[in-house]
């Protein structure tokens, strides 16, 4: 029985408006050992003919046997097994892989030895055999047509498959060359059924055992030149498998294959997508830049859409740690010895009067710096983590700041800060020295203000009062005065450098200051004096006040004090303490809440709210990102659609299916690790330093998410694009190789 047999084949070609014939019922049979040269025409039929014998073209009429076994019942899979195991190709336009070395093109060929040493080794040894090994490491596309051609036989050797197809092998080459391939070709196809397709017979003729004469699509002669020629098995089975060869479905066993070798398929699948990835520089770089755009754009996207929702720290109540708030029980208030005995009665560490100052916005002004904060506010905490640089403060008129690195090293240890920079003072508050400095990376949450409670009650007692500066008109006649107001809400500071009953007027010019300056405190119309005049003030936050008054310590505790509070805080080290005690308060009559959880009440809104933030504020966003996402992914898919003729020499050197499509999914993972490192990089430009301060935070959770969602588009492309190949014949990929 021949090795390779054809009985009444034809090859039909439908167009649109015609049929054509490639090959008409060619019954003829083949063994291993012959040089077979197949000559005619163009047009005559010959290609196609090696085309149907190698796979890459279906037949629509009788049956090719291969082993005995007819192969009509073929599916695409097996196809596919039978040109990896059967067929090795040798094309006139060599179909190398230029963007691979010679040592590669070879070396690849050699999938089913394990080892890569041992690969390397065998891979080398084939190369020297052609003449190659001096020309090992070259690229493909640096090689003259004659070593392109000893490549692709060198490709033949290391696949080892029983049957050479070569079309056309010397027709672009010259005539010394050709001989030398020829040659090349002759030693290597002993044992093996080799058939040439070539317009020049008189080159093959000296190493040819048969020749075969194809015209209009059939065989006209059959001449052995060598030997004898096979002949065809008669069977008693001549059933024509050609019109039920579509619709054949059948079930698939697995081979069972050893866990040693799923290792090998799935490194050598590895192997081969890294390969790609270095093979093509060029393309690789803009694979990897447009996924950083595609990252960044998306990362753009999920800040801004956070940015222009109010992001999840909008702050109505502040949540401090273990904060309970108790409203007036009987509407006289509460005193600040009355705070404190409520404190030790339900184990609270301290009491806050005037505890709504907690919850109003802290604007950061940094002495001698500009409004450095922008948008950020300030929110007051009595206790946190050891900051970064310097220590937690421990006295009154001390501060410790806590600021998105963005801020790093704008605000100094030592500096002076004045705490309480709110709209109800325009500016006043206490003025405190820096003594620790700490960073976090989350700019959606306020910096944080660490003072000791002792300083809060300062700042807090001061904030209720309305200051006004009057200027004393004296009538020289009678010594009469009245007071014309040059100023209403002024800021009021507290100078912990400042004694006794001292004050200072500070104004911006010397003209501004009128000659009897007179401070009043309209709740208690109490008066200040005016020790010392400074000059040189600006207030950051309206330009049409003019003045600040700063007074003592002492001063403001004798005469700035409140004496009731119509609300206090009791503050626990933790929200646990504090809900320990929450019933105590509440079965004693306290009308009591737990700052947290009136706070993640606060956040609630409704759907219609939500929506109507979302298409206010983050619609337009989403679609100018979704959009540029969307132009990103077609060039993605453009440019992995631009190596399609490589998958296709990989199957003609018979490297498995699977090796294949797991080399695709790894070449675009290659390709999204240089843009994760450049997302790397944006994130730590944008977190870390002055130029992402408008940059909202997306977290690590968003980060991860959007390089999950990325990695999962980028496996969709590769799974379609996989999919997309493998649908197509090969010889459809090869004449895009050589367009």
């Amino acid at each position: 029985m021949a090795y390779l047999e054809l009985k009444d084949l034809s090859k039909i070609y439908a167009g649109e408006k015609n049929i054509s014939v490639g090959i008409r019922k060619i019954s003829i049979a083949f063994d291993k050992g012959e040089f077979v040269a197949v000559t005619g025409k163009s047009g005559a039929g010959k290609t196609t003919l090696l085309n149907v014998i190698g796979g890459m073209e279906s037949y629509e009429e009788g049956e090719m046997y291969i082993g005995g076994k007819p192969t009509s019942p073929f599916t695409q899979q097996e196809w596919e097994e039978y040109q990896a195991e059967n067929i090795s190709y040798i094309f006139q336009n060599y179909n190398i892989l230029e963007s691979f070395t010679v040592l590669e093109n070879v070396e690849f060929a050699l999938t089913n030895i394990t080892d890569l040493k041992e690969r390397k080794a065998k891979a080398r040894e084939i190369v020297e055999r052609v003449g190659l090994k001096a020309r090992a490491d070259i690229r493909g596309s640096k090689l003259s047509g004659g070593e392109k051609q000893r490549t692709v036989i060198a490709r033949a050797i290391a696949k080892d498959s029983p049957i050479i197809l070569a079309d056309e092998p010397t027709g672009n080459l010259d005539s010394k060359t050709a001989k030398e391939i020829l040659e090349l070709l002759k030693e290597v196809s002993e044992n093996k059924l080799t058939i040439v397709v070539t317009h020049n017979f008189e080159d093959v003729e000296p190493y040819a055992t048969r020749h075969i004469r194809v015209f209009d699509g059939q065989i006209e002669s059959d001449e052995c030149i060598k030997g004898e020629k096979p002949e065809i098995t008669e069977r008693a089975d001549t059933k024509d498998f050609s019109v039920e060869r579509e619709f054949i479905f059948r079930k698939k066993y697995r081979k069972q294959v050893p866990a040693g070798k799923k290792a090998a398929a799935l490194r050598d699948g590895m192997l081969l997508g890294w390969k790609r990835f270095l093979s093509r520089p060029k393309q690789s770089i803009l694979m990897s830049s447009v996924l950083a755009v595609a990252l960044i754009c998306m990362m753009c996207v999920v800040s801004f859409m956070s940015a222009s929702g109010g992001g999840y720290y909008q702050q109505y109540i502040n949540p401090l740690e273990g904060r309970i708030l108790v409203a007036d029980k009987d509407g006289t208030g509460y005193t600040q010895d009355e705070a404190d005995e409520l404190a030790a009665k339900y184990g609270a560490e301290f009491a806050l009067r005037n505890d709504c100052f907690l919850d109003k916005s802290i604007y950061a002004n940094i002495t001698d710096t500009d409004y450095i904060w922008e948008s950020f506010t300030a929110q007051i905490t009595f206790s946190g983590k050891k900051p970064q640089e310097g220590r937690l403060p421990q006295e009154i008129g001390e501060v410790a700041l806590y600021m998105p690195y963005t801020y790093r090293g704008e605000v100094k240890l030592g500096d002076e800060f004045k705490f309480g920079d709110t709209d109800d003072n325009m500016g006043g508050g206490v003025l405190c020295k820096v003594v620790g400095v700490g960073y976090f990376t989350d700019n959606r949450k306020p910096m944080q203000v660490c003072v000791t409670p002792e300083t809060y009650a300062l700042y807090s007692n001061i904030s209720r009062y309305e200051v006004y500066l009057y200027e004393k008109i004296i009538n020289d006649k009678d010594g009469s005065f009245k007071l014309n107001n040059i100023a209403a809400h002024i800021p009021i500071m507290v100078d912990l450098s400042l004694e006794g009953i001292n004050a200072v007027l500070y104004g911006n010019e010397a003209e501004t200051i009128p000659e009897n300056p007179v401070v009043l405190f309209s709740e208690q119309d109490k008066g200040l004096k005016i020790t010392d005049i400074k000059y040189g003030y600006t207030n950051d936050y309206d330009s049409e006040i003019d003045f600040a008054v700063a007074v003592s310590e002492d001063f403001a505790r004798d005469n700035l004090s409140w004496q009731e509070s119509e609300q206090i805080s009791l503050m626990y080290p933790t929200d646990k303490l504090a809900r320990a005690n929450l019933g105590k308060l509440e079965a004693d009559g306290y009308q009591v809440v737990l700052a947290s959880a009136l706070h993640q009440k606060a956040e609630d809104s409704t759907l219609a709210e939500k929506i109507i933030i979302f298409f206010g504020t983050g619609f337009v966003t989403l679609l100018v990102g979704v959009v540029l996402v969307f132009i990103v992914i077609l060039t993605l898919r453009r440019l992995v659609l631009a190596t399609k003729g490589d998958i296709s020499i990989f199957r003609t050197m018979g490297i498995k299916e699977k090796t294949v499509k797991r080399s695709t999914y790894v070449q675009l993972l290659c390709a999204l690790v240089p843009a994760c490192i450049v997302l790397s990089a944006f994130v730590a430009l944008v977190y870390f330093t002055p130029i992402g301060r408008g940059f909202t935070f997306v977290g690590v959770s968003g980060t991860v998410t959007i390089l999950l969602v990325t990695a999962a588009v980028v496996w969709l492309l590769g799974a379609g694009y996989n999919r997309i190949l493998y649908k197509e014949r090969v010889k459809k990929g090869l004449r895009r190789v050589n367009k």
